[in-house]
């Protein structure tokens, strides 16, 4: 399948090296104004970059669109691309406003071009695994999520990168992953949400990089996520230290220190030893099975998951955050 990326910044470029490892894939172009992007393009990859995507579909034959350019241009972008008829796979967050990912939405189902949002914790085998546990009724009907998270994100991304002067960077970039595997694991809706947000002595962003967020799913099913990226430790795993609590029992989800990915899962029951899941952790670039399921889904005339419609369901939720920190009061999502 013939590649053009869209946006050559960090992420963009280190999509380019999961493109290369898998045997269908191939980049045919780049599109990104800047200069060192033409030049890194050039050296590293040996293909045209150009300064928008309309010039590059012109003079190049590609089947699909990733992009990877800052979430604010992620409409105009997945817009020339569908309507010139292209398969896209458009990284997380979808847009950064309702109305700009409906858009994108309406424009995926003009086209019949197929789209996918890059949500990769779903597809860790420890996400499949808490989901079969959770549907298995493991722990007796479910009646609480809690998922914390804790990264320095200085750490992972150089200071240059613009997420640092982004406002709710946490949630808009973050909080979709882990809102996306609330929805995955529990096959509930989310149906209202409350959030807040203040200021830490170690945080290395413009804004705030941290949020207390309690959602409430379908059931009123009530999900807590206690979230920071400028804490050195505890550190948890990028999937978050989760705590679903059941009638009978709780059923942790845990990484080292450090780890790619959720390493551990074991079920606690009242008055018993912990009883750890087999289980083994074969994902470490989460972006590896999404390339994989949309090559193949596409190849089979398939939707690839989760589409634009299903995701737009995993935004809602992290701008209703954005919206109850903004006004103090929680937010209906249904």
């Amino acid at each position: 399948m013939k590649f053009i990326i869209v946006g050559l910044g960090f992420w963009g470029q280190t999509w380019t090296k999961v493109l290369e490892q898998h045997a269908q894939a191939i980049v045919v172009a780049v599109v990104d104004p800047s200069e060192k992007a033409h030049d890194w393009a050039q050296c590293h990859l040996g293909v045209a970059c150009y300064p928008v995507l309309s010039d590059a579909l012109s003079g190049v034959e590609a089947d699909a669109v990733l992009i990877a350019n800052p979430p604010s241009r992620h409409k105009e972008a997945a817009l020339e691309a569908l309507s010139r008829g292209k398969h896209v796979l458009i990284e997380k967050p979808l847009a950064t406003s309702m109305e700009d990912a409906v858009e994108i939405a309406d424009g995926a189902e003009r086209s019949g071009a197929k789209l996918m949002v890059a949500q990769g914790y779903r597809f860790t085998d420890g996400a499949g695994r808490v989901r079969e546990l959770v549907g298995a009724g493991e722990i007796g009907t479910l009646r609480s999520v809690r998922v914390t998270f804790r990264k320095n994100l200085p750490d992972h991304l150089p200071p240059e990168h613009s997420i640092y002067s982004w406002r709710h960077s946490l949630v808009i970039d973050m909080g979709v992953h882990h809102f996306d595997l609330m929805r995955f694991i529990t096959r509930r809706e989310f149906i209202r949400a409350f959030a807040t947000e203040h200021e830490t002595p170690d945080n290395a962003f413009a804004y705030p990089s941290n949020a207390l967020c309690l959602l409430r799913l379908e059931g009123e099913l009530p999900a807590v996520w206690d979230a920071d990226w400028s804490s050195i430790q505890p550190e948890t795993a990028w999937e978050g230290d989760w705590e679903l609590v059941g009638a009978t029992g709780r059923l942790f989800w845990r990484g080292a220190p450090g780890a790619s990915a959720g390493t551990a899962i074991w079920v606690q029951r009242p008055g018993k030893q912990p009883e750890p899941v087999p289980f083994r952790e074969s994902v470490t670039d989460r972006r590896d099975p999404v390339l994989a399921h949309f090559i193949e889904a596409v190849s089979r005339g398939l939707q690839p998951e989760p589409g634009v419609r299903d995701n737009l369901k995993t935004l809602r939720a992290a701008l209703g955050c954005v919206q109850s920190m903004l006004t103090g009061a929680e937010v209906r999502l249904d």
